[in-house]
């Protein structure tokens, strides 16, 4: 059995290979449409199970693999390199290797991507405002992704890969229930 962190290391190897052979081809859209394909396997980790049956003949498992690729807008490089997968029967990585394209891609690229959310509706001047601001203070090219979060409360967290920043009355509320138990 390979290891977590063997199949993280194999799985950077996969991506940054594609990247030396595919990365001209990429484009922001597209990178990001690799990462919801990575989120959708995350959340539905059966198909990628349903891969390393080796009962499941190999053309069929490349046709939903074709299937899925299609449905997210995905290149043909893609289906390559799903194809290189299931050959070397890692398919399991298959997740792994796209948020690892997503977060070379974007490094190399001087991107970075922010999941804004808020308990209300923003509007498109608040909106501007959030992407106004990172952008001074990051200096990078800023992506954002506006959600509505009713948890919050009210309020808004901002997050990224590595940036988190929240300001709401569910944040509070952990605040004082965290005061209460100490």
């Amino acid at each position: 059995m390979v290891s977590s962190r063997n199949s993280n290391l194999l799985a950077r190897r996969y991506a940054q290979a594609f990247l030396t052979v595919y990365g001209h081809e990429l484009t922001v859209e597209v990178v990001d449409r690799m990462r919801e394909l990575s989120r959708f396997l995350l959340r539905h980790n059966r198909i990628l199970f349903f891969l390393t049956i080796p009962t499941i003949d190999g053309a069929v498992k490349q046709r939903g693999l074709t299937l899925l690729c299609e449905r997210f807008e995905l290149p043909a490089s893609i289906k390559q390199l799903t194809g290189l997968l299931l050959e070397s029967k890692r398919a399991l990585l298959l997740g792994t290797v796209l948020r690892f394209i997503d977060s070379l891609y974007k490094k190399e690229h001087a991107i970075l991507s922010f999941d804004i959310s808020s308990a209300h509706p923003l509007s498109e001047t608040n909106k501007e405002f959030f992407w106004q601001f990172l952008k001074k203070q990051l200096h990078k090219t800023i992506i954002c992704t506006y959600r509505v979060d009713k948890s919050l409360i009210a309020g808004v967290r901002i997050c990224s890969d590595t940036y988190l920043w929240e300001h709401s009355v569910a944040k509070q509320l952990r605040s004082v229930q965290l005061l209460a138990m100490h």
